[in-house]
Parts: structure tokens; C-alpha cells; sequence
């Protein structure tokens, strides 16, 4: 696969992956600044025309 350029790296395609569920292939150099692991927990909520994902508290 050929590498993107700079001003595309951020920009992600939603793939289909079973029935009825979608997913997003995060940014591996985002992840590596949030220390992020491979099963961890995480949180997505809408707000407004946005989805946030953070880390999941106990």
C-alpha cells in the first residue's frame, strides 16, 4: 500500500466489518502520543456533528 501524503494522512474511509457495525482505522502516530493499546476501553460520544473518543475511566 502506498503511503499517503501529508495533507491526507487524517483523512479515513469507514469500512463495514460484520452486521451493522462500522469501523474507522485510527492515525498509528495519534495513537502512539495517547500510549493507547492494543483492547484497551474507550469512550465515543456525539457532540453535536462530532464524535469524540477518549480513554475509558473506571
Amino acid at each position: 500500500m502506498a503511503r499517503r501524503k501529508i495533507q491526507n494522512r487524517n483523512t479515513r474511509k469507514l469500512s463495514e466489518s460484520g452486521q451493522g457495525s462500522i469501523s474507522i482505522t485510527l492515525p498509528i502516530e495519534q495513537i502512539r502520543k495517547l500510549k493507547w493499546r492494543k483492547g484497551q476501553k474507550v469512550v465515543v460520544e456525539r457532540r453535536g456533528e462530532t464524535l469524540v473518543i477518549k480513554d475509558w475511566k473506571k
